[in-house]
């Protein structure tokens, strides 16, 4: 299984020129693609779904199945997953009450962006705006590895609130246009990105 953790898509332009670059090597083969949405607003997210769908018709990648997943839809095995941004929490509640995981772990690429890419990880973590408090829970546990999207270290406010999730787990914090793929042979970090532990900032790329 391929794994990819996006903290972003550009919403005008779509795929940037990295993004690009590999996704079209690594899903070639694939004839199927699930979306999962970040949450319950499932017009909002059949928008979200056609709009994606032509960003990768754009670069050549046709799926002959392109599904949304739901609440009251049909599971089946997809060669992709693409886990969308949006809320976290309501993402995961998703996958867990249509039992998605099973086949999430089937699939020959899965990419998470935002949201999608934080409940990637064993354990998810990050801080909740609404709540104003650090959320942890179980999520769908194909990496160790937690992301925390979005990074910008010119942004002080930001940067603490990181900080303060990092004194319970180590995180990799991505500004957006940079993601993770991580296969079998290794995991390689695209663009800038950022190890955070105990409140220590160490640059990786």
């Amino acid at each position: 299984m391929i794994k990819y953790l996006f903290s972003n898509i550009d919403k005008v332009n779509g795929f940037n020129e990295q993004q690009i670059k590999y996704l079209s090597k690594d899903l070639k083969t694939c004839k199927s693609i699930l979306f999962v949405p970040g949450d319950y607003d499932k017009e909002k997210y059949i928008i979200y779904k056609d709009k994606i769908i032509g960003w990768f018709e754009n670069i050549d990648i046709i799926f002959k199945e392109k599904h949304l997943a739901s609440l009251d839809g049909e599971l089946k095995c997809y060669d992709a997953i693409f886990l969308m941004g949006g809320n976290p929490i309501n993402q995961i509640e998703i996958i867990n009450k249509i039992n998605l995981k099973n086949i999430i772990n089937k699939a020959k690429v899965v990419i998470g962006v935002s949201a999608g890419a934080i409940n990637l990880s064993k354990e998810a973590i990050y801080f909740n705006d609404y709540s104003e408090k650090i959320e942890m829970y179980d999520g769908i546990g194909l990496t160790d590895i937690n992301v925390y999207p979005h990074f910008d270290i010119t942004n002080e406010y930001f940067v603490e609130e990181v900080k303060m999730v990092s004194r319970l787990k180590s995180l990799i914090a991505l500004p957006n246009n940079s993601f993770i793929k991580i296969d079998d042979k290794q995991i390689e970090f695209i663009g800038d990105s950022f190890k955070i532990y105990k409140e220590n900032i160490i640059k990786i790329n």
